[in-house]
């Protein structure tokens, strides 16, 4: 029963793991597959170490960040050189308008833009996904929009 059991999982063995010959012995099976398991350990590895390295770098490039007003708000999220801008204003007239010239102002494509409004709490939603260039420049353009959105 069990030589029988062995030589079922030896053959399921040779048909999963890659490089096996056809007429393989069982120890070869056996050592080929230990090789490949620990080939597999290390690729894992190997990954695991990429996956952080990008992890790092993504949590680097990142901001997250939020400015009110008491009525207003205005939250931002970065990554790279490309911001989305989440805003909520009080509505009023020509409001929209205001906004885009803030960004225009600064000299930031806006890539998307959409507009809600909700009459019912008398509210303005904004978003804006915005390439504001790399680096400390595009921090400090995203806090001077943040801050002249609130006094629009």
């Amino acid at each position: 029963m069990r030589r029988r059991n062995f030589s079922e999982s030896c053959s399921v063995l040779q048909s999963i793991v890659p490089n096996l010959l056809p007429k393989a012995t069982q120890d070869q099976i056996v050592r080929g597959t230990i090789e490949y398991i620990r080939e597999l350990e290390q690729d894992l590895r190997a990954l695991e170490k990429l996956k952080q390295s990008v992890r790092e770098k993504l949590e680097a490039n990142s901001v997250l960040s939020n400015i009110t007003n008491g009525r207003s708000s205005v939250d931002v999220t970065v990554s790279g050189g490309v911001a989305f801008f989440g805003i909520e204003v009080d509505l009023r007239q020509s409001l929209v308008v205001d906004i885009l010239k803030v960004f225009d102002k600064y000299g930031v494509e806006i890539l998307v833009a959409n507009v809600v409004v909700d009459e019912h709490r008398q509210k303005l939603m904004v978003t804006v996904t915005a390439n504001v260039g790399g680096c400390e420049e595009g921090k400090e353009v995203i806090e001077m929009i943040k801050t002249e959105i609130l006094f629009v």
